[in-house]
C-alpha cells in the first residue's frame, strides 16, 4: 500500500511568532468531504457509543467520513502515533511524533484509518511545520506538529477543519469527539478506537490568548497526536490534538490561534 518516504532533502520548517501572529483572529480553516462520500452524511458521529466500566473509548471500524481522514502516523523504527488529514496533502500530530528540525534521513508513513491491516493508500512525507517551543503551558499548548504529504490523501478520503477553542461557549460542554489507535485496545495499533462525550474542563495557564486544552478523553500510548474535533452545522473541525497520553488528573491536547494560523499557511505553502 505504498512504501515510506524518507526526508532526504527537507529539514523541517521552525514557525515564529512573527509569522503565526500575523493574523491573530483567524477565520476558521474549512474541512471538505469528498463527493462520493456525502451521501453517507448523516450526522454518524452523534451514534450511542457502548461503557464499558469507566473507559469511553469504543472500538470502531467506519469508512464513513470523518473516520477514512483518521491517520496512524508510523515514525518507521521508531514510534506510532495518531493524526488527523487537516487538507488536501496535510496531517495535524503531536511535535513530538515529528523529527527535529534540520534532523533527515527519518522514514515515515502515513495510514489512513488502518483496520487490522491498510485499506487505503499510505503516503510519505517531504516536510513538516511545527512552532517555537516556548515556556510554561506554551510547550504543551504548541505541542503540534502538521507534514506535508507527498499524496493527496484528503482529495478522495476528505479532511477536517480547524477551529479555536471558545471557552466562553464551549468549556464543560460534552461535545467533543476522538479517535486513534491505542496499544491497550488495539491488538498491536492495528484497530482504532472512538470516544465521543469529551469536555474541555479546564485551560491550562500562561501562554495566551487561550491556553493547552484540559479534557475528561481516554488516552493511552499510540493515541499521541489523535484529533478532538466537534460538528458544527454539518462540519467537522479540530480544536487540538492529543498531547500527553499518560496523565491521570487530565488529558491535555495542544491548539489555538497558532495551530489554526499554521493549518492555513501550509495549505497555502504546499496546496
Amino acid at each position: 500500500m505504498g512504501a515510506p518516504t524518507t526526508t532526504d532533502e527537507h529539514h523541517g520548517i521552525l514557525l515564529d511568532a512573527a509569522t503565526l501572529s500575523s493574523n491573530p483572529n483567524p477565520p476558521a480553516a474549512d474541512s471538505f468531504v469528498p463527493l462520493h462520500a456525502r451521501r453517507d452524511i448523516d450526522n454518524s458521529d452523534l451514534h450511542a457509543r457502548n461503557v464499558i466500566g469507566t473507559d469511553n473509548r469504543v472500538n470502531w471500524n467506519s469508512t464513513d467520513y470523518p473516520y477514512n481522514a483518521m491517520v496512524q502516523v508510523e515514525w518507521v523504527g521508531r514510534t506510532v502515533c495518531s493524526g488527523v488529514l487537516i487538507g488536501p496533502r496535510h496531517v495535524a500530530t503531536a511535535r513530538t511524533c515529528a523529527p527535529q528540525i534540520g534532523e533527515t534521513g527519518q522514514q515515515f508513513k502515513f495510514k489512513p484509518n488502518v483496520h487490522f491491516g491498510e485499506r487505503f493508500p499510505s503516503a510519505g512525507m517531504i516536510n513538516w511545520y511545527v512552532d517555537g517551543v516556548g515556556f510554561g503551558d506554551c510547550v504543551v499548548k504548541d505541542d503540534w506538529a502538521i507534514f506535508i504529504l507527498d499524496k493527496r490523501l484528503g482529495e478522495q478520503l476528505g479532511y477536517l477543519g480547524a477551529k479555536v477553542f471558545d471557552p466562553a461557549t464551549q468549556l464543560n460542554k460534552a461535545q467533543f469527539f476522538s479517535y486513534g489507535w491505542p496499544a491497550d485496545k488495539s491488538f498491536g495499533f492495528m484497530q482504532p478506537t472512538r470516544q465521543e462525550g469529551i469536555s474541555v474542563n479546564s485551560m491550562g495557564t500562561g501562554c495566551e490568548p487561550g491556553g493547552s486544552l484540559r479534557t475528561d478523553a481516554d488516552a493511552a500510548w499510540g493515541q499521541k497526536g489523535a484529533p478532538l474535533w466537534a460538528v458544527e452545522n454539518g462540519s467537522r473541525f479540530v480544536y487540538g490534538v492529543l498531547q500527553d497520553e499518560t496523565r491521570t488528573d487530565y488529558t491535555p491536547f495542544a491548539g489555538g490561534v497558532n495551530f489554526v494560523n499554521a493549518v492555513g499557511k501550509t495549505r497555502a505553502d504546499y496546496p
